[in-house]
């Protein structure tokens, strides 16, 4: 009897880093609708698909951070009174997978799409996708577990739905990876080619290995936990932060765009409402008064013409 006591998990170890998790996942929140305000004051150039890819990942964030609040009332208030809630899969966690499901989603086709436009290879965007698709598809039948067990236990004694879950998880850090690998890869060969923009790919190279390594780490404490802490709901908490660290790195790479534009020099790079271009000298209007041009020396005229043969082959570099 005493050995069945010592071995009972206590309140903090089951509810303590699910508690702090779910805290950091609402911090996020808030830092999402101080993005999405920003991008909100500077989106009039932006496409409709762009606009509403936006807007339906705030409805997204926002009811993720309703099911977060009744997930967290039920283990850390309707628990207290009766205590064998804490040992039942709350309905909320389902809802939860599915909304961060959908983020991760609509993020991931985002820079599948970016992606496309810096490579053009057709193997590698199609590979990328497939991994996606599948991340999808397994994520959701683990999403539908979540209801078809009544406790944490039974779902963690359920054969194979470990593996379910490393699966997941695990292709979605192999996306991540993909992902941010390429396109360090490809803004790295554009990087050499116009000197003018090194500042502006080097930050779009160090943003995409940053927060690739955040959500891939994230990913893995999911795994961890999960497997390693079957008496606590710390990875729950995990889970709440993995949807919001999707949606503000999308809206972060899109909230840099002004930054650029603000401290942009270079001639040859154009900010576009969804990319930057590297090109179009030759689409900028020419003088209106040509007697002006009798006072430009011959080298400074050779030099235009140089840039200008030269965007006409330029390609774009998607933000």
């Amino acid at each position: 009897m005493s050995a069945a006591m010592e071995a009972a998990p206590s309140i903090p170890e089951v509810l303590g880093g699910m508690i702090v998790g779910l805290g950091l996942g609402l911090i996020l929140y808030g830092i999402t609708l101080a993005q999405s305000y920003v991008y909100m004051l500077n989106c009039e150039d932006d496409r409709s698909w762009m606009k509403w890819t936006v807007a339906t990942i705030f409805v997204l964030e926002t009811l993720h951070t309703v099911f977060v609040f009744c997930e967290l009332y039920q283990y850390s208030v309707n628990a207290i009174q009766h205590p064998e809630l804490i040992s039942e899969i709350h309905w909320s966690v389902g809802t939860i997978l599915f909304s961060s499901n959908a983020i991760a989603a609509l993020v991931e086709a985002f820079y599948i799409r970016r992606q496309w436009i810096l490579s053009k290879s057709y193997i590698l965007t199609i590979g990328t996708s497939i991994l996606l698709l599948v991340r999808i598809g397994v994520h959701i039948a683990v999403s539908i577990e979540t209801y078809l067990f009544p406790t944490w236990q039974s779902f963690h004694e359920k054969r194979g739905l470990n593996a379910l879950v490393q699966t997941t998880l695990g292709l979605g850090a192999a996306v991540d990876a993909v992902l941010a690998a390429s396109m360090v890869y490809y803004l790295r060969r554009e990087k050499s080619t116009y000197t003018g923009a090194k500042g502006i790919i080097t930050w779009m190279m160090m943003y995409a290995v940053h927060s690739g390594l955040i959500l891939m780490a994230v990913s893995l404490a999911v795994v961890i936990t999960f497997v390693c802490l079957k008496h606590s709901l710390l990875f729950t908490g995990f889970i709440a932060i993995v949807g919001k660290l999707y949606a503000n790195s999308l809206l972060g790479t899109l909230n840099a765009r002004q930054v650029f534009r603000s401290k942009n020099s270079d001639p040859i790079v154009k900010f576009s409402s969804n990319a930057i271009q590297l090109s179009s000298m030759h689409q900028r209007s020419m003088p209106s008064r040509p007697e002006l041009r009798v006072e430009i020396s011959q080298e400074t005229s050779m030099m235009s013409d140089k840039h200008m043969h030269r965007d006409l082959k330029s390609p774009q570099v998607d933000v």
